[in-house]
């Protein structure tokens, strides 16, 4: 099969392997078309679920270069799993459509498949018609949306992490950007072998220190 496939596949643009519940398995057939002219691909009703999602999308980063149109209806998708697809074939510069009903995606997946799309140029009509979705049985949770006063808190923290650690590679004369950090971890632990401690509170001088004379 897979030699019939390799030899006549630079001819085909409408490949239709739909209802063959193939689960993963997928992907051994459609590695034999990763050169070819495709500009239909039927997978309706395979089971791929996310991990095939994923695998799929992987696939279209370099491949079907001329794929216009993608079917991945009833297919056991969850929100990530399709978002991944979305994002793969918004790339494509002659995709046209994309069908994923009956899955379960999530309302907010759909808005940010939207959205992709309309990043990439294309209109959120390139997306098929959701009304056998079922996002109730959706397993991917919807990521978190920090506000800019978290992004700020965040960014403050991961600054002084880095002065932080700049500072231990300067006090036991480690590089850390030629991976000192296990040097500098190996030092701290003999530090507190020899009965001494680094002191880093914010806004206090910082050193090692004798634990023995901290009271004076």
């Amino acid at each position: 099969l897979g030699h019939i496939i390799s030899t006549c596949n630079e001819h085909v643009q409408d490949l239709d392997i739909s209802s063959s519940q193939l689960g993963n398995n997928f992907m051994s057939i459609i590695n034999y078309f990763i050169d070819s002219d495709i500009r239909v691909l039927n997978l309706d009703e395979n089971m791929i679920g996310n991990e095939g999602a994923e695998s799929l999308a992987d696939f279209l980063e370099d491949a079907l270069p001329n794929l216009e149109t993608l079917l991945v209806n009833d297919n056991n998708l969850c929100s990530n799993g399709a978002l991944a697809i979305v994002r793969a074939v918004a790339k494509k510069t002659n995709f046209k459509h994309l069908e994923m009903d009956f899955n379960f995606i999530s309302e907010w997946a759909i808005t940010e498949m939207c959205d992709i799309l309309h990043r990439s140029g294309k209109p959120s009509s390139v997306l098929g018609k959701f009304t056998l979705n079922d996002p109730e049985r959706d397993e991917d949770n919807k990521p978190e949306t920090k506000t800019d006063e978290q992004l700020k808190r965040d960014a403050q923290q991961h600054k002084q992490v880095e002065e932080d650690i700049q500072y231990l590679g300067n006090a036991f004369n480690v590089s850390v950007d030629e991976g000192g950090i296990d040097d500098i971890i190996e030092s701290l632990a003999q530090a507190a072998k020899e009965g001494k401690e680094v002191m880093g509170d914010y806004g206090h001088d910082r050193g090692i220190i004798d634990a023995e004379k901290r009271d004076d």
